[in-house]
C-alpha cells in the first residue's frame, strides 16, 4: 500500500504544479440520477445518487498527466446516506523517445476489439452493475498499472505490469442487483431442494503482498496488415474477476433457512490470447479470443455429507482451461444516423468435474445508437440475451442534449425470464432511471 500511496501523492503533486511549466485544462462534470425501482415484497424504492467528477489534463513536451477524481453521495428511501471519494484514473505518460511511451498510474488498458466484454482485459474487473444499468463505458474498473510501449508505423509491443494486489470492488449483498436466486445454483439434498435463503454475507478478500511474484505481467504484440489489425499476448498474473466459494451454514429443520457466505478464491493464472479487426465496406468485424490455464471454477453441485442437518456445506473449487471468445459486427447506416452493434460472448471450461460458469457466460447482444440530424436527441438501446436460460433485457434510453454542457436521460430497463434466470430473476417490478448531466 505503500507504493500506491506515493503513486497517488507524485502524480497528483505533478498534476497541481503542472500549470507553472505546461498547457493546463480542468474540467468537470455533475450528474444526478433519480432511480425507481419497485419489489413485490417491499413496495416501492427510490434512490437518489449524485456524482461529481473533476478533471485535470497537463501536456508538456516531455510528459502528459491526467486525473480524473470523484465525489459520490447516494441517498436511499431505505438506506442511509452514503458518501465516498475516489480516484477513477490518475496517471502520467513520458515520452522517452520519439517511440517509445511509459505510462504510469491509474488507468484502464484495452486490449481487445470487443464492444461490449472482451476476455483479453486481464487486468480489471468487470463492473456488472454498470451492465445492469446500460452504461457500456464504464464496465471496467481502474488498475494500478505500469506500461511500456514501443510502436512503429506497422507494430507496437507493450509490456505491462500490475505491482499492487488490488481486490475487485464486490457487488454489495442488499444491492438490487445483486443474483439473490442464484446463490448457490443447485443443492443436492435428501428431500428436495431447500427453498427459503437467508442472509448473504462476502467475507472480504485478504491479499498478502510479500514478493515480485504476487506481480501480474503481460506482453501484448500488436500490428496492422493489409486490412488487418491484428495482437496477440501472453499474460501471467491474478484473475481480476474473481471466483467465490459458496459456504451454506445454520440450517434449521422447520423452515428450511439457511446462511450463505462467499469465501473470494485468490487465484492466479496464464493466458494466451488474440484479437482481430477488419473493415468491409460500412461493415466491421472483429473478435477476441483467449486460452485460460489455471482458471478457478466452483463445481456445479454443492453435496451436503452426512444427514441433512449437517451444519455446514462447502462447494468444492475445481482448476481448469477455459476457453472465452467474443466475436462482433458493427454496420454504420450512414443514411439513418444509425450504428448497430451485433455480439456474440462465450465461454467453455474443459474440466474432469462438472464446473459451475460464472454469469453472463453465454451472451449474445445488440446494441444501437440513432441521433438526429444536429446531433441533440439520440436513442440508444442495449439487448443482452443469455444463450444459457433464455433470458434477457432490453434497455432503451432516451437523451437530450440541448447544449454541449447539458444532458438529460431516460432510461427504462426491461427484463423478461425465469425467475432463477441470469436476467428474470430481476424481471419482478421495474426499474427506471432519469439522469441530468451538466460539464463545465
Amino acid at each position: 500500500m505503500t507504493l500506491k500511496r506515493s503513486l497517488i501523492i507524485l502524480l497528483f503533486s505533478s498534476l497541481v504544479l503542472s500549470p507553472v511549466f505546461a498547457e493546463t485544462y480542468f474540467g468537470g462534470e455533475e450528474g444526478a440520477s433519480l432511480q425507481f425501482r419497485t419489489d413485490s415484497e417491499t413496495g416501492l424504492h427510490t434512490d437518489l445518487r449524485d456524482d461529481l467528477h473533476l478533471y485535470v489534463s497537463s501536456y508538456q513536451d516531455a510528459f502528459s498527466l491526467y486525473g480524473d477524481l470523484s465525489l459520490s453521495s447516494t441517498l436511499g428511501s431505505d438506506t442511509a446516506p452514503e458518501v465516498s471519494f475516489g480516484i477513477v484514473e490518475l496517471y502520467g505518460e513520458f515520452y522517452l523517445s520519439d517511440d517509445l511511451i511509459l505510462k504510469v498510474g491509474s488507468f484502464i488498458d484495452r486490449a481487445g476489439h470487443a464492444n461490449l466484454l472482451s476476455p483479453l482485459n486481464l487486468f480489471h474487473a468487470t463492473d456488472y452493475e454498470r451492465l445492469f444499468m446500460g452504461d457500456l463505458e464504464h464496465l471496467l474498473r481502474p488498475d494500478h498499472l505500469v506500461k511500456l510501449s514501443w510502436f512503429s508505423d506497422y507494430l507496437s509491443i507493450d509490456c505491462i505490469v500490475a505491482p499492487l494486489i488490488t481486490p475487485p470492488v464486490q457487488l454489495s449483498a442488499d444491492s438490487s442487483w445483486f443474483p439473490v436466486s442464484q446463490f448457490p445454483l443447485s443443492i443436492e439434498k435428501a428431500n428436495g431442494d431447500i427453498k427459503v435463503l437467508g442472509d448473504i454475507t462476502y467475507n472480504e478478500p485478504e491479499f498478502i503482498q510479500d514478493s515480485l511474484d504476487d506481480m501480474s505481467f503481460q506482453l501484448r504484440i500488436s500490428g496492422s496488415t493489409m486490412a488487418l489489425d491484428w495482437s496477440v499476448l501472453g499474460f501471467y498474473g491474478y484473475d481480476r474477476d474473481m471466483t467465490h466459494q459458496v459456504v451454506i451454514t445454520n440450517f434449521a429443520d422447520s423452515t428450511d433457512v439457511y446462511n450463505i457466505t462467499l469465501e473470494p478464491v485468490e487465484s492466479k493464472k496464464a493466458v494466451i490470447g488474440t484479437t482481430f479487426s477488419t473493415s468491409l465496406g460500412e461493415m466491421v468485424l472483429h473478435g477476441d479470443a483467449s486460452y485460460t490455464f489455471g482458471k478457478v471454477f466452483g463445481t456445479e453441485w454443492l453435496h451436503l455429507s452426512g444427514s441433512i442437518f449437517t451444519p455446514d456445506a462447502q462447494q468444492v473449487m475445481e482448476e481448469a482451461q477455459a476457453l472465452n471468445y467474443s466475436v462482433g459486427a458493427d454496420l454504420d447506416f450512414g443514411g439513418l444516423n444509425t450504428l448497430v452493434s451485433f455480439e456474440v460472448i462465450g465461454m467453455s471450461a474443459f474440466s474432469e468435474e462438472e464446473v459451475t460458469l460464472p454469469l453472463f457466460s453465454r451472451l449474445f447482444s445488440v446494441v444501437t445508437n440513432t441521433v438526429n440530424s444536429d446531433y441533440t436527441l439520440s436513442l440508444n438501446t442495449v439487448t443482452l440475451f443469455s444463450m444459457e436460460d433464455e433470458s434477457g433485457v432490453f434497455y432503451p434510453s432516451l437523451m437530450w442534449d440541448p447544449t454541449a454542457e447539458v444532458s438529460l436521460t431516460l432510461s427504462l430497463p426491461l427484463f423478461f425470464g425465469d425467475l432463477r434466470s441470469e436476467f428474470g430473476q430481476y424481471s419482478e417490478g421495474y426499474h427506471t432511471m432519469v439522469k441530468g448531466l451538466v460539464r463545465f
